[in-house]
């Protein structure tokens, strides 16, 4: 569950599909990573994505910073279709590491431009209402947490 100032989200985790992405998804969440974080980058009838550092509202602890490790892609054959939550990436695939992106559309040319999805320039702590076109999204929501035990039962 995703707790969001505009209501809540609730995650269904495909651990059969990217198991070792929804283990560092739920490890992050389960020390506090997401807490705080903004979902910096909103464009309507596309995608929203958060979990970019930079947005969050405090600093991160140093069990958090442990945590946050790059992520080797798990390519599968689930199509990015309205609903799914995946992984974010610059042009390395194995770049990922703690930004997601939920899509927000059905279409065939969502699923083509997802690549493109990345924090673009720089962040200074500051918050900023428009980036590239596309608002900001500044929420104090947090990620329900994970019980270690939960982490075992991912193959």
């Amino acid at each position: 569950m995703l707790e969001t100032s505009l209501g809540n989200i609730t995650f269904q985790f495909l651990p059969d599909k990217a198991p070792n992405h929804v283990r560092n998804f739920l490890r992050l969440a389960s020390v506090g990573f997401y807490d705080g974080t903004a979902f910096h980058r909103v464009v309507k009838g596309f995608v929203i994505q958060g979990g970019f550092p930079p947005t969050r509202s405090e600093p991160l602890d140093i069990t958090q910073e442990r945590y946050v490790r790059k992520m080797p892609p798990e390519f599968n054959d689930t199509l990015h279709d309205k609903g799914i939550v995946s992984l974010a990436h610059g042009d390395d695939p194995a770049s990922g590491d703690t930004s997601f992106f939920i899509v927000t559309r059905a279409d065939a040319g969502a699923r083509r431009q997802l690549h493109r999805l990345r924090p673009r320039g720089r962040w200074h702590g500051r918050r900023r209402e428009d980036r590239g076109g596309a608002r900001q999204w500044r929420d104090a929501g947090h990620a329900s947490r994970v019980e270690e035990s939960d982490l075992a039962k991912i193959p």
